[in-house]
């Protein structure tokens, strides 16, 4: 399956962004305080299940995202590697990631946060 993001002439590969990564820790914050205590944090090997159904929800949302240059602070809840992370916020997500190039990139989408559940459960 390939996950390929189009954004501003720029491409994300969700599936070769995850071959760089032993896997992925999804950290929520439990209260509005973000602090090393108001978090719970889970590791996602890249073989798991909710790494298979994100690989699909990257493939099924290719379109629709826009290059962003802006801080990115205080997700709802996030998903982190050494080179990839993805931010969940009420209205939208943020993906981040190191390009070929070693260039950091980072794109934006309004989708809702409920589209992305089966990460909590």
């Amino acid at each position: 399956m390939v996950s390929l993001i189009v954004a501003c002439r720029h491409s994300f590969d969700f599936n070769t962004e995850m071959k760089k990564e032993q896997g992925l820790f999804l950290t929520v914050h439990l209260s509005d305080q973000y602090t090393l205590d108001s978090a719970r944090t889970v590791f996602f090997r890249k073989e798991s299940k909710k790494i298979e159904i994100l690989a699909n929800w990257f493939n099924e949302n290719r379109y629709g995202w826009s290059s962003s240059s802006a801080s990115w602070a205080a997700p709802d809840y996030f998903l982190s590697g050494k080179y990839f992370s993805f931010l969940v916020y009420t209205d939208g997500v943020v993906v981040r990631f190191t390009d070929r190039k070693g260039k950091p990139r980072q794109y934006t989408k309004a989708v809702p946060k409920s589209e992305l559940n089966f990460l909590l459960e």
